[in-house]
């Protein structure tokens, strides 16, 4: 969603006269009223109208050809979405059976994150990938982290990470560290972050260890103060020397930002968290590991030692700062270009 609001605000920025409409969850539409970055403009409306039968790939019943075909038949019959010139769909594949105008955007694509767990899904994702085949669609995604489906599979329109740079002041201190411990949206390995955590904060009774909204509410029973809250704010960005996490789009965006060095902990079940590690590893942004140690001792002090590490720390946040950002301003610029085509066929 923060992905969609930045690329919509530099949409309209380009061409006032767009009207966007935004099919979402509920809980999304919340979001996006309260992120402090977005002031609602009047061409931008949420809608959760195509949405009530919308598939969900991570759930081990989530996917039947039922309740495929339900969506792709609340998809074709819902008047804005026939009415529209262009359609985007983030990282789901099912929309290009329903119109002609349609363009992907993600670093991933739905089908290629999900395991076969039984015939019915099997045959969805098959038929998916036959159906990239045939029409090989064009799909925003950013340069540093799209996976290798997505490169095959589609005509890739490869983009910076969407943020820009911080240009304010860092408040770095040599022996008071801030660290951030973020699980991201699912709670998949969450316990094993808080075991860290509190790991981290026994050995280094100096560093200052934050943790997300989720992350610090499991603490509430044994927490006595070691443990801080994360506000996301700027300020609080502005004060990290490192962050842990399970490495989402979201948080990676978020260093990205602010050039902080990410340690990225893959959770053994996801395909794009997975490969989101290894690409920290092979940017120099930071250390990615596949899978959590069982022992939250072992794992703190792999942490303790990286962020006891100057040199490192420095290079991953000179890594940081050969990437290119201000990837929403060129999605926004890819999206128009792709319409005016589309417009003069």
């Amino acid at each position: 969603m923060k992905r969609v609001l930045l690329i919509a605000k530099a949409l309209l920025k380009e061409n006032q006269d767009l009207n966007i409409n935004i099919f979402c969850k509920e809980h999304l539409i919340e979001f996006a009223k309260s992120e402090i970055n977005f002031a609602n403009p009047k061409q931008i409306h949420f809608s959760t109208s195509a949405t009530s039968q919308e598939i969900s790939w991570l759930v081990k019943e989530g996917i039947t050809k039922k309740k495929y075909k339900a969506w792709e038949e609340e998809l074709t019959s819902n008047i804005k979405l026939k009415e529209s010139s262009l359609i985007i769909s983030d990282n789901h594949v099912l929309p290009l059976r329903c119109f002609d105008d349609v363009l992907l955007m993600g670093s991933f694509l739905w089908h290629d994150v999900t395991k076969k767990t039984d015939q019915e899904r099997t045959d969805i994702i098959e038929s998916e990938i036959k159906l990239l085949r045939e029409k090989k669609p064009s799909m925003i995604c950013l340069e540093a982290m799209a996976m290798p489906g997505v490169l095959k599979q589609t005509n890739a329109i490869t983009v910076p990470w969407m943020t820009q740079p911080y240009t304010g002041t860092y408040q770095h201190h040599a022996d008071r560290k801030h660290i951030l411990i973020t699980g991201g949206g699912t709670a998949l390995i969450n316990d094993k972050l808080v075991a860290v955590a509190f790991e981290l904060a026994l050995q280094n009774p100096e560093w200052f260890v934050y943790l997300d909204a989720k992350l610090f509410e499991l603490t509430s029973k044994e927490n006595n103060g070691q443990l801080c809250k994360f506000n996301f704010t700027q300020e609080d960005f502005a004060l990290l020397d490192a962050i842990v996490c399970r490495p989402g789009m979201g948080i990676l965006t978020d260093s990205a930002q602010y050039g902080i060095p990410v340690f990225a902990i893959g959770d053994g079940s996801n395909p794009e968290i997975t490969h989101n590690a290894v690409r920290v590893q092979q940017l120099g942004i930071g250390i990615g590991i596949d899978l959590m140690e069982p022992d939250a001792h072992i794992t703190a002090g792999t942490v303790e030692s990286f962020v006891k590490n100057s040199d490192a720390l420095n290079y991953c946040r000179k890594q940081w700062r050969k990437q290119s950002t201000c990837g929403a301003e060129f999605a926004a610029l890819e999206i128009l270009s792709y319409m005016s085509k589309t417009e003069t066929k």
